[in-house]
């Protein structure tokens, strides 16, 4: 019987602990109501806050006197109830009201109102100290017109809004903001912050698009660190700068997108790259001296496909020493500069180009150079226009790969060279040279038996589907015309030189020549 009174008596204490830490206190008055509370303060007054205060209808801040609402506790809180949908909090009438140590919690319920806490102009000001703003949906969180308001150590938390959990209102520049921060703050106009003292955390600024270069978006203040910027264009960033913090805009070349940073060249970005890092180019550049890969995996892709990375010195364009290198979604401007040297050096790791097309190269050795068995030259979608090259376009020792549309030729000058193929779509077949002496029956590609997507330039020798998925050297069977077969006389003609290369048929100098129509590949003689 003592231990159920005992129980009995420890609810009920309980119950009551429980009724006290909900309470809305003016000294030693309490008050059911928040509007109660707020209608009966006296200028001045502290209006104190314990546990949640469910709040179900507007409350309005309406009379020239100064309010303080503040929290007792770290569990003070108003709660936004399920099915009020309106303001929480109306502040005008020429009051001041300071919220201090509060949650104010929304409690997910959708705002129809907008502005679960709305500052008018009738206001005179409004500062809210150590508090945070939590589970609000709605347009905005606070609306901040022409007045004064102080955001002291403010944090948003699980707040669903689109236009910014701050919203301030055109030519308002009475906001100051102060203190460990984490909150968006929306401009409607050519508006400033204003900053405040032990400024830090994360503040997110919308500028409402407008990034004009010079812009103050934080007045007397020198924390930049803490602000960044929400949908800024490639180059906008923000500077402290005359005790400002203001829009700065930097024509940005080359982003690294692996480790989000921007540099204004080509070299400084390459300079800071890390392994594997991803560099994209966000114009054409120019650079004045040849690029020597010294990062494994490093990527150079365009922004776009028609992006130039532009050559304006003579010599070889890239070495790839011991690293692997892609570049992708990009045009090789080699600029008609003359090159008695190959354009492009494959390392002993793999040089791989993705959707690249190379073009205005004069050089005397051909485009790429695989000079060694360890090196891989991979080539996806390459292709090139208005070349001037003497040679065949890559001198191969190592491995070739070779998939998609590609139309470069291939001189195999150490045998074995191997040539690896994956769905190939190229029209035109790719021109290969071999060495003399390559045995009959040898694989020369892998990865399909489709004959007609290569061309050999060597006499009396074809490429032939082997016994596996691969092309092997097999000898043309000729009768006194060389290669006769039936032709498709309506197909184009194409013309190509000893070397593979693309030549105009209606100026062919003296020579042997490669005439291909249709399925039809002839040798010819000019004389």
């Amino acid at each position: 019987m003592l231990k159920h009174l005992l129980s009995v008596a420890a609810a009920a204490l309980l119950t009551a602990g429980s009724a006290m830490a909900q309470s809305i206190a003016i000294g030693e008055t309490t008050y059911s109501k928040m509007s109660d509370a707020v209608a009966a303060a006296q200028d001045g007054d502290v209006i104190e806050i314990s546990g949640e205060v469910i709040v179900d209808s507007r409350i309005n801040f309406e009379a020239e006197k100064v309010y303080n609402v503040k929290g007792a506790g770290t569990d003070a809180k108003f709660v936004r109830g399920e099915k009020f949908t309106s303001s929480l909090f109306l502040i005008r009438g020429n009051a001041t009201v300071n919220f201090e140590n509060l949650t104010i919690d929304g409690n997910n319920v959708a705002n129809v109102g907008n502005k679960p806490i709305e500052i008018t102009n009738a206001a005179k000001s409004v500062s809210f100290t150590d508090c945070k703003l939590v589970n609000h949906i709605a347009e905005r969180v606070i609306w901040a017109q022409k007045i004064p308001v102080t955001l002291n150590g403010v944090i948003a938390e699980n707040c669903t809004v689109t236009s910014g959990v701050i919203f301030v209102t055109r030519d308002n520049s009475n906001v100051t903001v102060a203190g460990a921060s984490d909150y968006s703050v929306f401009f409607e106009g050519v508006t400033a912050l204003v900053g405040g003292e032990n400024l830090s955390g994360n503040i997110a600024l919308n500028l409402n698009g407008n990034f004009a270069a010079g812009r103050v978006v934080v007045s007397g203040g020198t924390a930049v660190d803490v602000f960044s910027l929400v949908d800024a264009p490639t180059g906008y960033s923000l500077e402290a700068k005359d005790g400002n913090i203001v829009v700065v805009y930097n024509n940005y070349v080359v982003q690294n997108e692996t480790q989000n940073t921007f540099y204004t060249s080509f070299d400084e970005a390459v300079a800071a790259a890390a392994e594997a890092d991803v560099l994209i180019l966000l114009e054409d550049v120019t650079f004045g001296d040849r690029f020597i890969n010294k990062v494994n995996n490093l990527k150079l892709k365009g922004k776009t496909p028609e992006i130039r990375l532009i050559r304006n010195f003579v010599n070889k364009v890239f070495i790839g020493l011991d690293k692997s290198f892609k570049l992708e979604n990009l045009v090789l401007d080699c600029n008609n500069m003359s090159n008695n040297n190959y354009e492009f050096e494959a390392g002993t790791g793999t040089f791989t180009l993705t959707n690249v097309k190379i073009v205005n190269s004069k050089t005397t050795k051909g485009l790429f150079n695989v000079k060694d068995t360890n090196r891989t030259l991979s080539l996806i979608n390459v292709t090139m226009e208005d070349c001037e090259t003497e040679v065949p376009n890559i001198d191969l020792k190592g491995k070739l790969t070779l998939e998609g549309d590609n139309n470069l030729s291939v001189n195999v000058t150490f045998n074995p060279g191997t040539i690896v193929a994956k769905d190939l779509t190229n029209e035109t077949p790719i021109m290969v040279t071999l060495p003399e002496g390559t045995e009959l029956g040898k694989s020369i590609v892998t990865g399909t038996a489709d004959a007609t997507k290569f061309s050999l330039t060597n006499t009396g020798l074809k490429l032939e589907a082997g016994e596996g998925n691969n092309l092997v050297l097999a000898k043309r069977t000729s009768t006194g015309i060389e290669d006769v077969a039936v032709s498709d006389e309506n197909a184009p003609v194409e013309y190509y030189n000893i070397n593979g290369m693309r030549v105009n048929g209606d100026n062919l100098t003296p020579g042997i020549y490669i005439k291909r129509q249709g399925a039809v590949t002839t040798k010819i003689y000019v004389k």
